[in-house]
């Protein structure tokens, strides 16, 4: 941000400088060459208050002098919004209380372009003259000492954001609206031009930023609202338009709203193409749209162009160390939005995948070799998990851990990891291996670290049973191991293309709970293991769980005599070996079948004194 501020600073100071120099006499020139009629003393123009350097009012003097000030610190105002909100809508709903504060509009509106129509999307007022339909949007009041609290509604929610100073100062060209029971008791302040003093306001005023998330406002909709004619010419021509009473026009708007003195309407372009246009006007003075206000307010408009770009590019590039998928769980917009300690818990599927001997094979390479080994290898096995849904919380140098809002996806992104797999192998002449373990329940997703530093990250037992289940394929010369949870999700529903084989009851290192566990596999893949093979690892497990350990243990032995799958004799010397256990030690009296293991994956004494 600071680098993006310095890059505009300079432009907005030489704008500065300039104006500071002519003394607004090119907006004194041009009023007076539009200008014919002379009004009352008390409805005396800005820019005849500006050539007059003996004004009745010092009130208007002083404050005229401070708006052609222009300050650098009211401009940063629109960069701190800009910081909150980064995308271009929000960051142009941001500048519209800055366009009014500068130009003394009572009113802005925001129009953008969308599927070749304008709608309405966001309406700023510095007083409340118009009345809104309770029914269509809610009130928000919120407690600020200065500035305009802003807020980017949900997107089933419309928001009309409020601001409530305590001071007892008040900005002129701004109606104070107090709210008590639902009732709002307007006092107007009149305008600064004029010789009465300004009103005391009340102790709480508002101003509202109305945004419409819910509803599409189609401005044809809206004549009476907008004025259309205005706005499709700005549109059109590409140019800013203005229109005053004094100027006349045929505007149906203008007609019926007497109280309109001046409107403006500027237009917003990025590069050449016209996404809408921002809409100002003013209700007390007659040409208060002078060329010095016009100039700031498309300074102010170029800049948040410029910077909803660069920001939009900032974001994405943030996006490949932080998720997107993972701000929107966090129900955040932007990296930026971000907060120690935000948190929410859901049910969510994770996935862990781990490649075989990853040490070893990254020994026998280079520094930059093996960099561009495993970069190339992901280039292949990551796509799957963006392709069905997920997306990765974590690539762990030789791992990844990847999250889906459904099982159903991360199996099938797994099954199409292993393919992947397979395919890298024969284009690099190489025989890597990869285990993946699923499993889904709730997860606790967030934000840890201090200022300084902070890391998204998941905290859940579920990601730790993940992570078993990755390493106990390696055990079980496994690719695909699952809970039960996923395979009751996924429900057998492609039968055609998934085997699925029971693996037993397993008490995971660190647990105290049994799970179910299961291997995925795709029929399609080679060395496929036959029915016949899997009605013996069935009845295997079957003996196992009633303790029918003789029958399993013969059976196990004979069945890896006569397999050659190393799935089938992995999985049956592992209760070979928990048959021998578990035969001579103490079980629990209601014992279920249950194997405890180790954090090697291997069959350990159900009681630690048994070892």
């Amino acid at each position: 941000m600071d680098y993006i501020w310095d890059h505009y600073r300079y432009q907005i100071e030489e704008y500065n400088r300039e104006t500071l120099s002519q003394k607004m006499n090119v907006g004194s020139e041009l009023y007076n060459t539009t200008t014919t009629t002379t009004t009352t003393s008390a409805n005396t123009t800005t820019s005849a208050s500006v050539q007059s350097s003996s004004s009745s009012d010092p009130y208007s003097t002083c404050y005229l002098q401070e708006q052609q000030q222009l300050s650098l610190s009211a401009i940063t105002k629109s960069r701190i919004a800009e910081q909150s909100e980064l995308d271009f809508k929000e960051i142009f709903i941001s500048i519209l209380p800055l366009l009014s504060e500068h130009t003394d509009a009572n009113r802005c509106c925001l129009l953008l372009k969308r599927d070749s129509k304008i709608y309405l999307d966001a309406e700023y007022h510095a007083d409340l003259y118009d009345h809104f339909d309770s029914n269509e949007m809610n009130i928000i009041t919120s407690s600020s000492s200065s500035s305009l609290n802003l807020h980017t509604p949900s997107p089933s929610t419309n928001t009309i954001i409020s601001t409530t100073n305590n001071s007892n100062t008040t900005t002129p060209n701004s109606t104070i609206t107090t709210t008590n029971n639902n009732t709002n008791n307007t006092t107007a302040t009149p305008s600064p031009t004029t010789n009465i003093s300004p009103p005391t306001p009340p102790q709480n005023s508002q101003k509202t930023l109305s945004t419409f998330m819910n509803h599409e406002l189609l401005i044809d909709k809206l004549s009476d609202r907008l004025p259309l004619k205005l706005i499709y010419r700005t549109l059109r021509t590409r140019m800013e338009q203005k229109n005053s009473l004094q100027e006349g026009s045929d505007e149906s708007y203008f007609t019926k709203n007497h109280r309109v003195a001046s409107a403006l309407c500027i237009p917003i372009i990025r590069d050449k193409s016209v996404l809408g246009c921002v809409y100002l006007e003013n209700r007390e003075t007659e040409g208060v749209f002078t060329v010095d206000k016009i100039s700031i307010a498309k300074l102010i408009i170029s800049i948040s162009i410029d910077n909803a770009t660069i920001f939009n590019a900032i974001n994405k590039s943030y996006a490949r160390f932080l998720p997107s998928e993972f701000l929107k769980l966090l129900g955040k917009s932007h990296v930026t939005k971000i907060r120690l300690g935000d948190a929410i818990s859901r049910e969510m599927t994770v996935l862990f995948s781990d490649i075989y001997g990853f040490t070893d094979l990254m020994e026998k390479f280079s520094a930059k070799e093996g960099f561009r080994f495993i970069n190339k290898l992901l280039l292949k096995i990551a796509p799957p998990i963006s392709k069905n849904g997920g997306f990765i919380d974590k690539i762990l140098g030789d791992g990844i851990m990847a999250l889906f809002t459904d099982p159903q996806s991360a199996v099938k992104a797994a099954l199409e990891m292993i393919s992947q797999l397979e395919v890298f192998n024969k284009e690099n002449i190489i025989n890597i291996k990869l285990g993946i373990g699923v499993s889904n329940g709730m997860v606790s997703l967030g934000t840890i670290g201090y200022e300084e530093r902070l890391d998204a990250t998941v905290i859940s037992d579920t990601t730790n049973v993940a992570s078993r289940c990755e390493s106990l394929s390696r055990n079980f010369k496994s690719r695909i191991i699952v809970t039960e949870g996923i395979v009751h999700s996924i429900g057998q529903n492609d039968p055609s293309s998934t085997c699925i084989i029971y693996l037993g009851r397993f008490i995971l290192k660190g647990k105290q709970v049994y799970k179910d566990l299961y291997d995925v596999r795709g029929k399609y893949w080679q060395n496929v293991i036959s029915d016949y093979e899997q009605s013996i690892l069935s009845e295997i497990v079957n003996l196992f769980q009633h303790g029918k350990f003789d029958k399993c243990l013969h059976l196990a032995k004979e069945t890896i005599q006569h397999t050659d799958h190393p799935f089938v004799s992995a999985m049956c010397g592992l209760y070979a070996q928990s048959c021998d256990i578990y035969q001579h030690c103490r079980l629990p009296e209601h014992w279920t079948g249950e194997i405890r293991l180790s954090k090697d994956g291997e069959p350990k004494p159900y009681y630690l004194d048994d070892q």
